[in-house]
């Protein structure tokens, strides 16, 4: 498997213009910095996608145009044709974290080099992230649970202003049940930075007998999810 990315120096703006982005920027940023190095070379599975079906090849396809869109739609169909096709499974999670991205790109991070103050459009586009967070995290899931892999010849990576990105290149090679942890676990991280920004919630009693409280459950999900990608890979 072969990865191919290009990082560049960001150009940084004179000290009486900057603005902190707060926990939910770097967050963001560091979660699509660490998706770049995500994928991983390994033998495959039982759950390997295979030969894709036709459905799924059309998906896999349009990832490597940048259509997410018409990639969803695609691995979609291949889904509702066969429930178990790890093909389309996947490439319906690569499609929806893709989305996920845009987002950050379009209105996280842009959003956050500004005063923290309310304006307009913040809630719908919160409502937004956190609809595309929860689809992309449902869909990471089913994609462990099957442990599915998929082969993906290209999928572009663009991080930041389109015009000044910190990243932009291409992910290229096998993405195995591993990887889906990791990626799984990086939007539950986002995910739980914009509650804790937006919608703080008391934490528990510890456990009776316990004098530390247990972690919220975004976070224990995130746990979880991390935890999985440092068991060595079934040969």
């Amino acid at each position: 498997m072969h990865r191919q990315a290009s990082l560049r120096p960001r150009r940084v703006p004179p000290p009486s213009s900057r603005v902190c982005a707060g926990s939910v920027g770097r967050i963001a940023l560091w979660a699509c910095v660490l998706l770049a190095a995500s994928p991983s070379c390994s033998t495959r599975g039982a759950g390997s996608s295979g030969g894709l079906g036709a459905d799924a090849a059309k998906g896999v396809a349009s990832l490597g145009a940048g259509q997410w869109q018409a990639a969803l739609t695609g691995c979609q169909a291949g889904e509702k044709a066969d429930p178990m096709d790890c093909g389309s499974t996947y490439c319906d999670f690569i499609a929806r974290t893709m989305m996920v991205v845009d987002q950050m790109n379009g209105f996280l991070l842009p959003r956050y080099r500004r005063p923290l103050t309310q304006m307009p459009g913040d809630a719908q586009n919160l409502a937004l992230t956190n609809t595309l967070l929860a689809a992309a995290e449902a869909s990471g899931e089913a994609t462990i649970a099957k442990k599915c892999e998929i082969d993906v010849p290209s999928l572009p990576l663009l991080m930041g202003d389109a015009a000044d990105p910190v990243l932009k290149g291409e992910i290229r090679g096998l993405w195995t049940t591993r990887d889906a942890h990791m990626v799984t676990a990086l939007l539950d991280s986002i995910a739980y930075g914009l509650q804790a920004e937006f919608m703080p919630q008391m934490v528990p009693a510890p456990p009776p007998g316990d004098t530390v409280p247990a972690l919220p459950p975004l976070l224990d999900t995130a746990r979880r999810s991390a935890s999985s990608t440092s068991r060595p890979p079934s040969s």
